[in-house]
């Protein structure tokens, strides 16, 4: 329809300051330190045995007579030696040796006593060890792992201990797949480096603790396990999965996670993403009024035809910090309409903004229609993103 020349080709776009969103060794004797001190019996010097005289043959050998009693100087009885005989007397030691027998005897009962506490003690020593061993063994029977592995653990370089306590722990690993405690599971697996199968044990745990939580809803955990699996199975596949069902249950322009993950599925081609960033990232306005001031928060329902006429708005939606220039189009009260015009003010998220006409919407005034005005808001890529209308009065 022909443009009325009673009204201006357009309006002049405007905004407010715009608001952004934007063992020990026990039981020993002690040692002496060299063979007991011998103190023997104290020695005495026996009397020399009697011997009686000879019988007095009045010869050779017999007694002097003095007219007294024979005597000697020394306080024993005795005998003269006899003739030619010039022999010295020898004094004879105890023939028995009791006291020397009594500490042989007593040290044979000490050292026997020392004896039987070291063969005890290295008995014990020994039995100990395999006493537990032979616990540790039972316990990784009957899949007490945690037990059988500190026992082995304990009991060092004993036999193949430490072998059996990497076993204890492997086995434990198995236990818990059977259990569906796959996170646990993997860990320990992981653990334990290049043990028999534990790499590949880790891998399937891992992928099923993946699997796991996309069934809980926790998707963006389940998205880091698939990744860091690599290429194992259907990983890549499954993280892919993940970000978008991540996506599509976190459908917030504010969440950089789900813009995040949008950008890289739409640049695969996943899916309906492009159409899921149109819907969350959608601009929208809306809070529309109308009055007759750019400053003014009144809100009129109607407006005189020979007035200044300003449509304010509030714009939501959009990528995170994103902006753009928004177009407009508008309907007179006679039917003709404005062709869209491209706003000379950028806009962004949560920030509010008018259009208007400071002059009023007619040339002439007196000429110009009364009825309905329409203004019509769009995205850059012509998407309509809201409109209102205002009553225009004589």
């Amino acid at each position: 329809m022909p443009q009325p020349v009673n009204r201006p080709a357009g309006g002049l776009p405007g905004q407010y300051a715009p608001q952004y969103s934007s063992v020990p060794q026990q039981g020993n004797v002690p040692p002496y330190g060299g063979t007991p001190p011998y103190n023997p019996a104290p020695q005495y010097t026996p009397a020399p045995r009697y011997n009686p005289a000879p019988p007095f043959s009045g010869s050779n050998g017999s007694y002097p007579m003095n007219g007294s009693v024979p005597r000697y100087n020394g306080g024993y009885p005795g005998s003269y030696p006899m003739a030619g005989v010039n022999q010295a007397f020898t004094p004879q030691r105890n023939k028995t040796g009791f006291g020397k027998k009594v500490w042989i005897i007593l040290a044979s009962v000490i050292g026997g006593i020392v004896l039987l506490a070291g063969i005890t003690f290295a008995v014990v020593s020994l039995s100990g060890p395999a006493r537990k061993y032979d616990s540790a063994c039972k316990a990784l029977e009957e899949q007490r792992f945690d037990e059988a592995y500190d026992d082995f653990t304990e009991l060092g370089s004993y036999k193949d201990s430490k072998e059996k306590a990497t076993e204890a722990i492997y086995k434990k690993g198995l236990y818990l797949v059977k259990g569906e405690k796959y996170k646990e599971a993997a860990d320990i697996f992981r653990g334990l480096g290049n043990y028999q199968d534990s790499q590949t044990q880790y891998q399937s745990a891992y992928y099923q603790y993946g699997m796991q939580l996309m069934s809980e809803g926790a998707y963006n955990d389940a998205v880091g396990v698939f990744e860091s699996l690599g290429d194992y199975q259907e990983s890549e596949t499954m993280a892919h999965e993940a970000k978008y069902c991540y996506i599509v249950n976190h459908m917030d322009n504010s969440d950089m996670t789900t813009y995040s993950y949008l950008n890289e599925l739409i640049s695969l081609k996943y899916k309906d993403c492009k159409q899921l960033y149109k819907q969350i990232y959608a601009w929208k306005a809306a809070d529309f009024y109308f009055n007759t001031n750019s400053n003014s928060s009144e809100k009129k329902t109607s407006i005189s035809k020979s007035a200044p006429l300003y449509c304010h708005f509030t714009i939501y939606g959009g990528p995170p910090n994103g902006s753009f220039y928004p177009y407009a189009s508008a309907r007179w009260p006679d039917g003709s309409k404005m062709n869209k015009q491209k706003s000379a003010v950028i806009m962004y998220r949560n920030g509010t903004y008018w259009w208007g006409w400071k002059d009023g919407i007619y040339i002439n005034p007196q000429k110009g229609q009364t009825g309905t005005f329409t203004l019509i808001l769009y995205d850059e890529n012509n998407n309509e993103i809201g409109r209102s209308s205002v009553k225009i009065t004589n």
